[in-house]
């Protein structure tokens, strides 16, 4: 036998059609020279590997193509989804559920038989003297005569919670050096300073998988890398992302499985098997005392799932399957299964959730809405209780309201807010809080590169020109000003002036500010500012075309005359314009106004003034 030098396992090697290894133990000399012989883990060769891998990830030949995408259901996906349709079943029944359908899954729980098929094994004892290395005894470890499957190998692994042994092992004979290396470096194996010193010692010697192994060996050993990264819980799962968004080989409906069976796992609350689920090492990777773990790793198993959905192109699926597995959550409603005791799932939760799906790729907002509600049969939107309604629909994407660019969403929205402008301090009547009025003003401004910081600043300096002694020319500049930051909003979509209208006239009509902070610029100041750029040439353009008529209605409806003439624009605007001042300043109802303006010859008058942009 070879003496490997300070590897964890000797090597592969190829006979009667199978590939099989031989493991070994190390002794190696600590620090303070004594003899540690507990099985240890060496940097691997990746420069070496990377020079096995000829083009990308394993063997060109065999990369799978990427397939555009089905409408053909996936009969293994399908069966899945059926298995945990019941709303009874806890998270912890539908996880054992799906994970039945994992063959890769199960093949690292077989631990009494990987027991058995090495209980009678004497172990290579291998000794490293600087550069040279001296094998005191041999082992026969295998199985099938000549070799141990690999698959044992990693069961064994999995069996004494070994999973970066594992998954190390697996990446190795996949040559993914990029994986390889991540997985080391995030669990701080590597030293940046000396990198090139210390990448050797895994399999070094090890005789890799060639180009005679088939595309379902290849697939088994893919599919196992992704349970042994999911089991090793948090700590692995960004090495899990990365090699779910590279890999070419491991077979996507499983691993969208194995992934769906984790986030049941991790949203049970049930605190041991969330413990379990984030694996060993999450705790030790704080420096802190966890008391509550935090939403974001939580969902975890979620990240990963979404990411195999953008990978293989199958996001629809990837979806079907976590509205099934999590509608509650999904849903932020009460539990109906047993191990629920009606709780309600958080908004963060829900939030948090949403927000993984809305920033995964850019179709996967119309994908969420057209999920069905198991027990409504609804579809997603309007199985929501309304304050949750509320809280997704201002959810910001890479500064983009997502959910606010598609119909359903925003028709609700519209709906909303101009039921609240008709019925507004009508007993009985819907109240929608102010705060979400603030932030959806704020949310569409700024998704739509408006600089709503600058609306809330101060230029003037707090001084007033002697000649300007009612503050008409400060007013003035004030309101050019607010019109040329609206008009000049550089994002990819002009703003939806139909919701921000809507939301700045119920603000007014309170006699609340835009937003929470200190404004310079009152809520009637860009209200009409709004009014004045709705509908006029942008440099972009909205997705959704202005609902002129609609607006005026409620301008007339919120009794705000101002915001109506801002809207109209020219000589019938500036009369409204003249009407509310009149109306607010002196006294007059509005009828009495418009008799003035018009019975005694104003009119007239103002058409002898040259037409301005004002």
């Amino acid at each position: 036998s070879t003496a490997l030098q300070g590897a964890f396992f000797s090597e592969i090697v190829e006979a009667n059609e199978e590939v099989g290894q031989y493991l070994t133990s190390t002794i190696e000399r600590s620090d303070d020279g004594r003899i540690d012989s507990d099985l240890s883990m060496h940097i691997p060769s990746f420069e070496g590997m990377e020079k096995r891998r000829v083009a990308s990830n394993l063997f060109p030949a065999e990369r799978v193509e990427e397939e555009p995408e089905s409408d053909q259901e996936d009969p293994l996906l399908v069966d899945a989804i059926e298995s945990i349709s019941s709303p009874t079943f806890s998270h912890s029944e539908k996880s054992e559920r799906l994970l039945r359908r994992c063959p890769s899954w199960n093949l690292l729980e077989q631990s009494e038989t990987t027991r058995k098929n090495f209980s009678m094994q004497t172990p290579v004892v291998s000794i490293r003297l600087g550069g040279r290395a001296c094998t005191l005894s041999l082992r026969s470890c295998v199985v099938n005569q000549n070799a141990t499957p690999f698959q044992q190998i990693l069961s064994w692994l999995a069996d004494r919670g070994d999973y970066f042994a594992a998954a190390s092992l697996a990446l190795d004979l996949l040559r993914d050096a990029n994986t390889l290396r991540h997985l080391w470096r995030s669990f701080e194996k590597i030293d940046v300073d000396d990198e090139a010193t210390k990448m050797r010692g895994l399999l070094d010697g090890v005789k890799p998988l060639d180009e005679t192994a088939g595309d379902d060996m290849l697939k088994t050993l893919a599919d196992m890398t992704v349970a042994c990264l999911t089991k090793g819980g948090y700590a692995m799962s960004s090495t899990l992302n990365l090699f779910l968004s590279e890999d070419q080989h491991y077979d996507a409906t499983r691993a969208t499985i194995m992934l769906g069976a984790a986030t049941a796992k991790m949203l049970s609350g049930d605190e041991n098997v969330v413990a379990e689920t984030l694996g060993n090492s999450y705790n030790a990777m704080s420096n802190e005392v966890i008391i509550s773990t935090p939403i974001k790793d939580l969902v975890w198993p979620v990240r990963c799932l979404l990411q195999v959905g953008v990978a293989r192109n199958n996001l629809k699926d990837v979806l079907i399957l976590l509205n099934a597995t999590v509608p509650d959550e999904l849903r932020r409603r009460r539990r109906t299964s047993s191990d629920g005791s009606g709780a309600i799932s958080s908004m963060e939760l829900c939030k948090e959730l949403v927000s993984l799906i809305l920033g995964s790729e850019p179709d996967s907002a119309a994908l969420l809405l057209n999920l069905v509600d198991e027990q409504s049969h609804a579809p997603y939107w309007e199985s929501l209780e309304h304050e949750t309604q509320l809280s997704l629909a201002t959810i910001r994407i890479a500064g983009t309201t997502s959910l606010l660019l598609e119909d359903e969403v925003r028709t609700w929205v519209l709906t909303q807010l101009q039921s609240s402008i008709h019925s507004e301090g009508a007993a009985g009547a819907q109240m929608i809080p102010n705060e979400w009025l603030m932030e959806i003003v704020s949310a569409c401004l700024e998704s739509c590169g408006c600089d709503v910081d600058a609306l809330r600043q101060d230029t003037s300096g707090g001084s007033q020109q002697t000649d300007d002694e009612w503050g008409i020319l400060k007013f003035s500049r004030s309101v050019s000003r607010t019109r040329n930051i609206l008009l000049a909003s550089s994002g990819p979509l002009g703003i939806d002036y139909d919701i921000v209208v809507s939301a700045l006239l119920l603000l007014e009509k309170r006699g609340e500010p835009f937003c929470e902070l200190e404004c310079s610029v009152s809520t009637q100041n860009l209200l009409g500012a709004c009014c004045y750029a709705a509908g006029r040439r942008s440099t972009n353009e909205p997705k959704f075309a202005l609902d002129g008529s609609v607006l005026m209605r409620l301008c007339h409806a919120a009794g705000n005359i101002q915001a109506g003439g801002h809207l109209i624009g020219g000589e019938d605007g500036l009369v409204l314009q003249c009407i509310n001042i009149l109306v607010h300043s002196v006294g007059m109802d509005v009828g009495e106004a418009e008799a003035f303006l018009v019975g005694e010859g104003v009119l007239s008058t103002l058409s002898e003034f040259p037409a301005t942009n004002e």
